[in-house]
């Protein structure tokens, strides 16, 4: 659903290390200038806390069919609810509103774990408001996963770490089967890079979005 609301919704997407938390984190202070500014991340802890999520997450659970429509259905119901309870209220208001993940992290997630129905899976979130700019920051599956053991050390997620359900994951992110036209702005940004460089491609790109809107 395309967010005509008086704020704005930008989401954060990649791999696990990709660098998501730093450069959100980056942006909120540089988009203080035009507004409040609310962080968030999704899932939440409803969703992500689950028994059956973690097991999930740490690949202790056979991926059927039904299982993986048992995550899309849980995954869809915390997002609507997050989105009645917190977002609207928020974007009604007129705040910038930065998401550690959203909608196309389930997509992606779920088709590399073998999921196919596509169309269903959108169907499901199809009330989710469209971010006004997705920003993927793209890095290479090996570079993600040696970020993750540095960063978690031996408390990660075998998902996390698996490199080729990461390669699967990237692929989706890059081939968009979703299609070209479902959001409005999607920026591929190399997240290898020095933080720096990063950051400024993402500013670019976020700046764009309040091309005439006077910095408070």
């Amino acid at each position: 659903m395309t967010n005509r609301t008086p704020g704005k919704l930008i989401a954060f997407c990649g791999l696990d290390g990709a660098g998501k938390t730093t450069q959100l984190d980056r942006l909120a202070r540089h988009l203080e200038r035009y507004g409040t500014v609310f962080r968030t991340t999704l899932p939440t802890d409803w969703f992500r806390q689950d028994p059956a999520v973690r097991a999930y997450l740490n690949q202790e659970i056979e991926n059927t069919d039904i299982f993986l429509s048992e995550l899309a259905l849980f995954s869809s119901a915390d997002r609507l609810r997050y989105l009645r309870s917190e977002l609207q209220p928020r974007l009604a208001a007129g705040e910038i509103i930065l998401s550690d993940r959203h909608i196309l992290s389930a997509y992606t997630s779920l088709l590399a774990a073998g999921f196919k129905d596509l169309p269903w899976l959108m169907s499901l979130n199809r009330l989710m408001p469209v971010p006004d700019l997705t920003i993927y920051l793209d890095v290479d599956p090996a570079i993600s996963s040696q970020r993750v053991l540095a960063r978690d050390g031996a408390a990660h997620k075998r998902q996390e770490v698996d490199l080729e359900f990461l390669a699967r994951t990237r692929a989706a992110f890059i081939d968009q089967p979703w299609g070209p036209d479902y959001l409005p702005s999607y920026a591929i940004i190399d997240g290898s890079g020095p933080a720096d460089e990063v950051e400024a491609k993402i500013r670019e790109a976020a700046d764009a979005l309040f091309d005439g809107v006077g910095a408070g």
